[in-house]
């Protein structure tokens, strides 16, 4: 007859106090931990989250936006252009060089675009004051697309603010219309009004001013 042997609570734990083998139990116990190490969550090390692309915008200012009415030859090529642009600083660009057809390209991230517009808008600002401090009655507007400025002024212009709206406003406005995305050529029509009589003086081009030759064209 063949004996059979019970393995129960009672002799699991003689086995356990006499330090007799006990097979079965221990074959058992390592089943039951390898299920539980297969069930068990791993950890596994988390790799660290992308960094964000830089995306960056080209923009291009024609050769005959860098022309020598604009920049004299002697001192301002468009490769002292593309200088005088990098020399802004990191902040407002990453790099700035001249081509062969004498267009400057502009290489601007988009933090750094929003900045360089901002520091071409503040000019803008800095001009109409100089260009408004000889009478609260001086004062200009620009369309939309910076194509057109009107202006209302008289006799007594002086020069830094003939410059300012003549020049140096005009020329902050062709900027910000290439920095703003636009292409191809650019120019801004001027319109001098007589700030007391409302009546058009004088009309020109920027990049035409030969026909402006004196502030008494514009009336007392």
């Amino acid at each position: 007859m063949i004996r059979t042997t019970t393995l129960n609570r009672q002799n699991v734990s003689r086995g356990i106090a006499d330090g007799t083998p006990i097979t079965a139990l221990t074959a058992m116990l390592l089943v039951v931990l390898i299920l539980l190490a297969a069930c068990a969550p791993h950890n596994h090390p988390t790799s660290p989250a992308p960094k964000p692309t830089t995306k960056f915008e080209t923009v291009t200012f024609p050769a005959d936006f860098v022309d020598p009415y604009m920049y004299s030859d002697d001192t301002h090529t468009p490769s002292q252009v593309a200088r005088d642009l990098k020399s802004l600083g990191k902040q407002y660009c990453t790099d700035a060089y001249a081509k062969r057809d004498n267009s400057v390209i502009l290489i601007v991230a988009q933090s750094q675009s929003r900045k360089i517009i901002s520091n071409y808008s503040n000019n803008v600002k800095k001009w109409n004051g100089d260009f408004t401090k000889n009478s609260n009655e001086y004062h200009y507007k620009v369309n939309q697309d910076y194509t057109q400025l009107d202006a209302w002024v008289d006799n007594k212009l002086d020069l830094l603010g003939g410059t300012a709206i003549t020049l140096l406003i005009p020329v902050s406005y062709g900027y910000l219309y290439y920095l703003e995305g636009g292409t191809g050529h650019w120019d801004m029509t001027i319109n001098l009004y007589n700030c007391h009589d409302n009546q058009l003086k004088k009309t020109f081009t920027f990049r035409n001013q030969d026909s402006f030759t004196s502030t008494s064209e514009l009336g007392d």
